[in-house]
């Protein structure tokens, strides 16, 4: 998902002209909790404006436009190389039994952090 629209192939480069597609990247903050708040600018989707975009997502959207057919508005949030769970809150992981696996592996890398830090 961290993948940008600037490092893809030149066809998706120069067919980004979809001003019905808004987009908005979210800046990256590193935290534990849940943020009510961040930084970004709404942008409609042109070749000036898409390069910094997920692919993956800019992508997406240009085939969900024209299957909908209504505005579309895509929002930015990827961290490349980053763990899925980390998007999760703790406390909905340790809700559910089967993402006991996800909880131990946490707790045990956070244990050997602690003892090697």
């Amino acid at each position: 998902m961290g993948w940008k629209v600037s490092a893809s192939t030149d066809l998706v480069r120069v067919t980004t002209n979809y001003p019905q597609i808004c987009m908005i990247t979210v800046s990256r903050k590193g935290a534990q909790e849940s943020q009510d708040d961040f930084k970004g600018t709404r942008q409609v989707c042109s070749k000036e404006t898409v390069n910094g975009f997920s692919a993956v997502g800019y992508c997406f959207g240009r085939v969900l436009h024209p299957a909908l057919d209504i505005p579309i508005g895509l929002i930015n949030d990827s961290y490349g190389g980053s763990a899925c769970e980390a998007q999760v809150s703790c406390g909905l992981l340790e809700s559910d039994p089967q993402y006991k696996f996800l909880i131990d592996r946490w707790k045990g890398i956070e244990k050997i952090l602690r003892t090697n830090g």
